[in-house]
C-alpha cells in the first residue's frame, strides 16, 4: 500500500501527538493535542524554557528531536537539550550519549546534531576536532560551519574562524548565518582583552 506525502505526515503527527498525551496523562502534566505540530511542540517548549520549567520542556524536546523532519527544528531541539545539560552540569554525560547514539547510527541527523550542539558548548579540547571531523563529512553545513568558526574563536583561533566563515559567505553570499556570526568574531577580536590587574 502506497501513503501519499500528506497522508504519512497526518499519520506521524497523530503518533507524535498521541506520545505527547501518553506522556502528559502519565507525568500528570496538561496533555498536548494529538494533532500537534512540529511548530506547536517547539513553542510550547520554547514557553517552559522561558520559565525555566526544564523538566517539562525537555521530553518534548526529545520528542521534536526524534520526530520532526525539518534540520532545523531538529538542530534547535538538539541546541536546547545540550543547553539544559551544560546548565545541569551533565554535558559530559550529554556527549557521550549523543557520541554512542552517533556511533551506532552514523545516519541519524537526531544524534548527529546532538553531538554538533554538545561539542559547540563543550569548550572541551577535542571540540574543535570533533567539529571538524563531522564539518569534513558534510561541509555545506551552514549551521555546522557556524559552530565550528564559534569554537574556533571561543579558543582563540579567531583567524581560523574568519577564514572559515568568510569562505562560507564566498559560497552562499546570502546567508544571514554566515552574516552575524562573522559580525559577532569581528566584533570579538576588535575588542582588546583585559589587561592583568597591576600588583
Amino acid at each position: 500500500m502506497t501513503v501519499s506525502a500528506r497522508e504519512g505526515e497526518k499519520r506521524a503527527q497523530a503518533i507524535l501527538g498521541a506520545g505527547l498525551v501518553a506522556m502528559g496523562i502519565a507525568a500528570g502534566r496538561p496533555s498536548v493535542s494529538a494533532a500537534a505540530t512540529t511548530k506547536e511542540l517547539q513553542d510550547r517548549a520554547r514557553a517552559h524554557l522561558a520559565k525555566r520549567e526544564v523538566d517539562q520542556a525537555k521530553p518534548i524536546l526529545d520528542i521534536i528531536l526524534n520526530t520532526a523532519k525539518e534540520s532545523g527544528a531538529i538542530r534547535d531541539a538538539a541546541r536546547n537539550l545540550a543547553m539544559i545539560a551544560r546548565h545541569q552540569n551533565e554535558l559530559d554525560a550529554f556527549l557521550t550519549q549523543a557520541d554512542s547514539e552517533l556511533s551506532r547510527n552514523p545516519a541519524s541527523q537526531a544524534a548527529r546534531w546532538k553531538v554538533i550542539e554538545g561539542y559547540a558548548l563543550s569548550n572541551k579540547p577535542e571540540a574543535i576536532g570533533r567539529l571538524k571531523a563531522l564539518f569534513d563529512e558534510t561541509p555545506r553545513s551552514e549551521m555546522l560551519r557556524v559552530r565550528l568558526a564559534q569554537a574556533y574563536a571561543d579558543n582563540g583561533q579567531v583567524a581560523e574562524a574568519l577564514t572559515l566563515l568568510e569562505d562560507g559567505l564566498k559560497r552562499k553570499p546570502d546567508s544571514r548565518a554566515f552574516k552575524e556570526a562573522l559580525a559577532r568574531i569581528r566584533e570579538l577580536a576588535a575588542t582588546p582583552a583585559p589587561s592583568p590587574p597591576s600588583p
